[in-house]
């Protein structure tokens, strides 16, 4: 038989027709066709017909073997010879054109992709024969395989050992060799990257190595939407890309910071050039738009070099481009540390040489080579144009103002193309981005010295530092500043003025700038301030460090916001002094002790320890915070009479100096600026005599509108409708000091008795005490009388003057209904004292009778805790128990007694022992006098007493149990050795009550503290004790001798014995026995001889028993 096809052909596997012939054969017969790889092909098909088939082999790659068989129906078979056919691989690259078909690659050539590895090579080594560049790193897979590299994964950064230089380099070099043969010759002319009608980016070999990097570029895109160039790992810290989002903002990440923002203001327009930059360091990360910094992080960035490198039009995704831009790109630059802004600022307008330390590359797309773009740094052609990225010819560019910057950049940036200086501050906007400083804002580094006089001047137009010392002058730079302005002021013809002017910043975002920068612990900062809002509002500056903080202000809940050194006070608590639309005087004093805050001329805050100031260098400004050179918190409003002393000042210069601005004479005063002198934008400065203040942003003076003085007190209308201060009256307090003059002499316009110790301020300053500090059981000299007897004398004369009767009763003092307390001119003098009283409190908590001096040994009270006990201290010693029993009760009398002497400290509720201390108290006299129903603490009105009070009485010596025992019941007479003071409150006149030993009176009752009449009271048991005192102590009240010693209840206490106890001395002679044989019932005696009868008391007690 005749077989087609022919032994050892070639066939598509696709479609093969198989045929046979032979004369002898006939339609009698059916044939079999075996067709398989083996040499004795298998069974095919049987039982066929016709005398060919046509069948797919698609799936087949070897050579196939073939027979046909003809059989009749007479069984007879006749088989032909076998032949071989092979698949047809017209390209002979090794794979059949029928499974070529089914793959992207070409079966007319062997190397579908051009990349110099055939397919079946490219399907062996697993690389994509259809794609020269399989990892899409820019080496072609041939090249990658020739060199070493790996053609499947990116790492064209990755160093050749034997070459010391990168996949990427070797490639480069390689593909310089084969232009130079191929005759591609080198451009040259003005370009940029395009991107805008196609889906091309060009590709780097570069990697980012460290935390050292920046890369920046100018940009204008068709459209916004995220659009990036660099690279990203699927690790976060392996990432490096910059670019544009959707709101037209930067879209940037290094290491593990980002940022994506969508606050405005949005930057970055369409059809508009922007420049974009990434900076990171040691320091942080930071992205700049045009110069401008838009994000900033402080601290490590913890990038992770990865294997993908920079791709720029694209984002190299792991291999992948995405996120690609629509648009036009120039003047790329890489650099292995991170630029500063004054960097970015110069090298985005001029592009580096590439001579410059740590420059990696810069592509101006001046030069290229097909589509090769020459790098200023390596002098090589290195970056890669794939996928129909091309460059087009930059359009001639115009430059208005000749100020060395083109319109078209200018359009984009915050510089007018008309005005060659935008900012006014004497330089060029093209000469600013090449020195680094801020075209758009005269003072780049916000210091309040515009960039050309800190040329002038010597400093840094880039540094804030007016603080710092100019050595060629020995002073600081903004001296050396307020002489150069002071000089140009003079050239410019600007005119000295003068009048009643405010600092105004209420229309405008301004403040004033000093040069003044606190030195330490002492200082003194204050000022008025009319606000227009409650909101957080400061004046001074502030450092990132704790210690170096120094501000004043309004907090948003109408109270002083403070911070110095390590004290501070952000205060929500009432009261809320300040208010929209009024005056305030704001104040803070520091010294090495302690700081204060004052409140038109009040205490608002205090703190008593160092407020460890660091000096910081940072200038005060007056409308705003300085936060580092950042005006923040800013005034809205008006301010004036602005002081800065270097020492703390006292409450009374507060004072003084808040009612009267100082001279400029003044020791310590560092700057008074009362706004009443100023030339342009500068204000004069009383100490220093220079225009030294200047003003910012807008801010402006304002006249003052006429004061008007209505009182006549020396105080203006308009401040005292901020103060506390009546307008109509000028002696607010009735003091008898005008509250003009209170200001002047710091007392409180407000308080008649400033400092507290219950004398007025007017009287206080007439006899010559102090009104500002208690001191009225002080000697006053010319009487040889304390200033209190001094002031009883006068208040007595003025009551018979005025008529107020005396009056007498049975009567109790009561502070139940108020916050009222006794004043005495008492102070205990030495060691030698007792202080006793009966109180009955409406409820259990802290309330104390007494003083506290500065020092923990000036300390002088007694009076009851929250737990119904004792709350004691004489000198360093004292108890504020806790244990059981709870004696002290709501609404019941209890008596109170503190007995000190040289054998130590006792201490009695109802004559019961309840603590005592042997040994000396350490008790130092201080200046506050005791109080009733409140405790002196330093002047400070503390722990008043709710409830009634009575029997007060002070002793110069320490008393005994059995004196205790016996004073708590009846009232000394006034006679008593040693007594100082008996008030039962029984004798009053007016305020004041009656004292039965001076025989004046001289208790003073303060702030609704008032008499009120004993309730008549019931002795049930006649034994001289009433029931109500009975029911607080261990006495029954319907026993009249609770301890059945043969002595009624009332005589025990008038004795000294314990009514409750039988044999008060505890030597087994009962009290009452004790007196009947004429033995000491406080003192055991059994066995001491009674002379009387010349035998021991026991002895005489056993024939007493036997009667």
């Amino acid at each position: 038989m005749e077989l087609y096809p022919i032994n050892g052909s070639y066939k598509n596997y696709l479609s093969i027709t198989f045929k046979w012939e032979n004369e002898e054969l006939n339609n009698s017969f059916i044939y079999d066709l075996y067709i398989s790889e083996d040499e004795n092909p298998t069974l095919y098909k049987s039982n066929n017909e016709l005398s060919y088939l046509t069948a797919s082999f698609e799936d087949e790659v070897k050579p196939l073997y073939w027979r046909v068989v003809a059989r009749n129906i007479q069984g007879s078979s006749k088989s032909s010879q076998i032949f071989k056919i092979f698949p047809l691989d017209e390209d002979m690259d090794e794979i059949p054109d029928h499974i070529e078909a089914s793959m992207c690659t070409s079966s007319n050539k062997s190397d579908t992709d051009g990349d110099n590895l055939s397919d079946n090579n490219e399907i062996q080594l697993g690389t994509n024969p259809c794609n020269s560049d399989t990892d899409s790193d820019g080496i072609p897979d041939g090249i990658e395989y020739q060199i070493g590299s790996d053609p499947l994964h990116q790492d064209s950064g990755t160093i050749v050992d034997n070459f010391n230089e990168s996949y990427w380099e070797s490639y480069v070099i390689d593909v310089e060799k084969q232009a130079n043969l191929q005759g591609i010759k080198e451009e040259s002319g003005s370009a940029l990257l395009d991107v805008s009608d196609n889906d091309g980016y060009a590709i780097s070999g570069i990697v980012p190595e460290s935390d050292d990097f920046t890369m920046m570029y100018w940009v204008k895109s068709d459209l916004l939407k995220s659009q990036l160039s660099g690279s990203s790992d699927s690790s976060l810290y392996r990432r490096s890309y910059l670019g544009i989002n959707k709101y037209g903002r930067e879209y940037a990440r290094y290491g593990s910071h980002s940022s994506s923002s969508a606050t405005k203001p949005n930057l970055i327009n369409i059809d508009e050039w922007s420049h974009l930059a990434l900076s990171s360091d040691n320091k942080g990360v930071r992205v700049y738009i045009n110069s401008e910094l838009v994000y900033s992080y402080s601290g490590k960035n913890s990038y992770k070099q990865s294997e993908f490198a920079l791709w720029f039009g694209a984002l190299n995704s792991e291999g992948f481009a995405l996120h690609q831009l629509s648009g036009q790109l120039t003047d790329i630059q890489i650099w292995r540390r991170g630029l500063s802004q004054k960097e970015v600022r110069k090298y985005m307008i001029e592009m580096p040489n590439g001579t410059e330390l740590d420059l990696q590359a810069a592509y101006d797309f001046n030069r290229w080579r097909g589509d090769w773009v020459y790098n200023n740094v390596s002098g090589r052609y290195d970056l890669k144009l794939v996928h129909g990225a091309h460059l087009t010819e930059k359009v001639g560019s115009l430059d208005s103002d000749s100020d060395g910057l083109f319109d078209e950049v200018e359009q984009s940036l915050c510089t007018d193309p008309n005005n060659s200086d935008s900012d006014s501050d004497g330089l060029f906007d093209g000469e600013e981005y090449q020195s680094g400083t801020d075209p758009c804002h005269s003072d780049t580094d916000n210091d309040g010295i515009e960039d050309d006089a800190e040329y002038q001047i010597g400093s840094d137009p880039l540094v804030p530092d007016p603080n710092e010392i100019n050595i060629n002058l020995d002073e600081s730079y903004w001296s050396s500043y307020v002489s150069y302005a002071a000089v140009q002021a003079d050239l410019e013809g600007i005119k000295e003025e003068s009048g009643s002017g405010l600092l105004d910043v209420s229309d405008n975002d301004g403040y004033a700038i000093s040069g003044i920068a606190p030195e330490g612990s002492e200082f003194s900062m204050m000022y008025w301030v009319k606000t227009d809002a409650i909101t957080l509002q400061l004046s001074g500056s502030s450092d990132s460090s704790t210690y170096g903080r120094s501000y004043l202000g309004v907090s948003r809940y109408g109270r002083e916001y403070m911070h110095y050194g390590g004290g501070y006070s952000k205060s929500s608590s009432e009261p809320k002094p300040i208010k929209a639309g009024e005056w305030s005087h704001l104040g803070m004093t520091h010294n090495a002790e302690g700081s204060q805050v004052y409140i038109n001329g009040e205490l608002m805050f205090s703190r008593n320890y160092d407020n460890k100031y660091k000096r910081s260098g940072l200038a005060l400004w007056i409308g705003a915070l300085n936060k580092q050179y950042l005006a923040t918190d800013l005034f809205s409003g008006q301010i004036t009479d602005v002081q800065v002393w270097n020492r703390g000042l006292t409450q009374k210069e507060v004072r003084q100096y808040m009612a009267e601005m100082p001279k400029g004479t003044e020791e310590n005063l560092q700057a008074a600026y009362d706004f009443n002198r100023w030339r342009g934008d500068w204000v004069y400065n009383k100490v220093s005599g220079q225009y030294d203040l200047k003003l910012m942003n807008g801010a402006h003076l304002t006249e003052q509108i006429k004061k008007v003085d209505s009182d006549g007190d020396g105080i203006s209308d308009g401040i005292e409708s901020g103060l506390c201060t009546n307008v109509n009256d000028p002696d607010t307090d009735k003091d008898g000091l005008s509250d003009g003059d209170e200001l002047n002499l710091g007392t409180d316009p407000c308080l008649s008795d400033t400092d507290g110790d219950g004398i007025e301020d007017g009287f206080e300053q007439q006899i010559g005490s102090d009104p500002l500090n208690q001191d009225s059981g002080d000697t006053n000299e010319v009487l040889d009388e304390s200033y209190w007897e001094t002031y009883v004398h006068d208040e007595t004369e003025q009551a018979i003057e005025q008529g107020i009767p005396e009056e007498v009763g049975s009567a109790l003092l009561d502070v139940t209904d108020n916050t009222g307390y006794a004043i005495s001119g008492i102070v205990p003098k030495s060691h030698d004292f007792t202080m006793m009283y009966w109180v009955k409190a409406t409820e259990i908590k802290t309330q104390i009778s007494g003083s506290r001096g500065v020092t923990s040994s000036q300390q002088s009270y007694l009076g009851i805790n929250s737990r119904g006990r004792e709350y004691v201290r004489f000198g360093k010693r004292g108890s504020n128990t806790s244990s059981k029993p709870s004696l002290i009760k709501e609404n019941q009398w209890v008596h109170l007694a503190l007995s000190v002497d040289d054998k130590g400290i006792r201490v009695y509720i109802n004559a019961e022992l309840m603590y005592l201390y042997s040994g000396d108290s350490g008790y130092v006299p201080s200046k506050f006098a005791l109080l009733f129903g409140a405790l002196n603490s330093k002047g400070v009105v503390e722990s008043l007493l709710r409830g009634q009070l009575t029997d007060v009485q002070i002793w110069h010596r320490g008393l005994n149990q059995k004196e205790i025992r016996q004073y708590m019941v009846e009232m000394p007479n006034g006679t008593e050795l040693d007594l100082q003071a008996a008030y039962d409150f029984n004798r009053w006149r007016g305020d004041w009550v009656y004292n039965n030993v001076s025989g004046r009176y001289d208790l003073k009752l303060v702030h609704g503290a008032h008499l009120t009449e004993k309730v008549g009271s019931l002795d049930s048991d006649s034994d001289g004790l009433f029931d109500e005192v009975e029911r607080a102590l261990c006495t029954d009240p319907n026993n009249s001798d609770s301890d059945s010693d043969g002595l009624f209840d009332g005589e025990e206490y008038k004795f000294g014995t314990d009514p409750c106890h039988s044999d008060t001395d505890n030597d087994g002679i009962e009290d009452d026995a004790e007196y009947q044989i004429g033995s000491d019932p406080l003192v055991p005696d059994p066995n001491e001889i009674n002379i009387n009868l010349d035998e021991s008391y026991w002895s005489s007690y056993v024939n007493y028993a036997a009667v």
